[in-house]
């Protein structure tokens, strides 16, 4: 079990079973009246699983490695992709809590991400 002494600092989540994974998120392109085109992009975000929740008030969507490959299908009809958009298993996650260092933009590096 993991103890959240504060919500003020910060916390990396990880799924311990897949090195890499994939959030649900939105893209758009704009074509300008100049002909140039703007992109925008968002992570789509769902109520807080029970891990996330001690720290947070949602969570973005993590998408099982099945479920990627169906929202990346650009032949699925939209509202058939909304079941996906449910929080991820608490059991299937893990946390530890990190530097505060990372809650300043000017400050990069792999130091950003370091167990305390």
């Amino acid at each position: 079990m993991i103890v959240f002494p504060s919500k003020k600092h910060p916390y990396q989540f990880y799924l311990p079973e897949r090195d890499v994974f994939t959030f649900a998120g939105l893209w758009s392109k704009c074509v300008l009246p100049d002909k140039s085109e703007y992109y925008s992009f968002t992570i789509l975000t769902t109520n807080p699983n029970r891990l996330t929740s001690e720290v947070h008030d949602r969570m973005p969507v993590i998408l099982s490695e099945e479920d990627s490959k169906y929202w990346m299908d650009m032949d699925q009809n939209p509202n058939d992709l909304l079941e996906l958009l449910t929080p991820y298993p608490a059991d299937a996650m893990d946390a530890y809590e990190i530097s505060m260092v990372i809650n300043n933009v000017r400050n990069e590096g792999e130091e950003s991400l370091c167990r305390l």
